[in-house]
């Protein structure tokens, strides 16, 4: 028969190991740092949304420097979480506060090489994102991004072409 104490040891052992486990199962229902590869969608599961009035967020294009800066902003109610930003054409994106680049590899039927891509680094609301796109030197075509915009996980925009 186990004594007082190693009950209470025993106890608290458990209590300790289920909040443990409680942590990381939120840790593990989110993925805060953006895409993991250049994809058509999220795969979060659901559908993308149709209404791009619902969607409440601007996008513009402008070079300035020989630098393309695309400008993601939302209106105060319709902030979002998320964002993927790809082009095919040649040139290189920058990684700046809040940007990342992403590698894409053709893996798990994603984008290759060829693909040049950007997502957010974290999950926090987003009001406005600037973009930088350096062209290959010498390349005179504009460069053409489509984009894919979180709202939260489920609800998600896809196929935006600026």
């Amino acid at each position: 028969q186990l004594s007082s104490s190693s009950k209470q040891t025993t106890r608290m052992s458990l209590t300790i190991i289920s909040l443990l486990l409680c942590s990381l199962a939120m840790l593990t229902s989110s993925y805060p740092f953006g895409s993991p590869a250049c994809v058509s969608e999220p795969k979060h599961g659901g559908e993308p949304q149709e209404d791009r009035k619902e969607l409440g967020v601007t996008f513009s294009k402008e070079k300035n420097d020989g630098v393309y800066i695309l400008t993601l902003e939302a209106t105060p109610s319709s902030q979002f979480k998320g964002f993927l930003v790809q082009t095919s054409c040649p040139g290189e994106f920058v990684a700046t506060l809040g940007v990342a680049v992403v590698e894409c590899t053709g893996a798990l039927g994603s984008a290759g090489p060829e693909t040049k891509a950007v997502t957010h680094t974290d999950s926090s609301e987003k009001e406005m994102v600037e973009i930088e796109f350096v062209p290959v030197d010498g390349d005179n075509m504009e460069p053409e991004f489509e984009i894919a915009i979180a709202r939260n996980y489920t609800t998600f925009w896809t196929k935006i072409m600026v």
